[in-house]
């Protein structure tokens, strides 16, 4: 599941998403349907400030790789 269908499946579900996070730096400081897309260090001190914070991963894989 990529991270836009694991947005959908969590909004639909009524599960608030308030970023995306990623590694690469083209996809850093831009919004993805409306969401900032963030650094695994730029949210770090807000996870472990929150008592309900979780983290979701969403990757999605080729078939040559499975």
């Amino acid at each position: 599941m990529t991270g836009l269908g694991a947005l959908k499946k969590l909004r639909s579900n009524n599960i608030e998403v308030v970023s995306f996070i990623d590694s690469d730096p083209a996809f850093q400081d831009i919004l993805v349907n409306g969401l900032p897309v963030r650094t695994i260090g730029e949210v770090a001190e807000e996870l472990r400030a929150s008592d309900d914070a979780a983290i979701l991963v969403a990757v999605e894989i080729g078939r040559a790789h499975v």
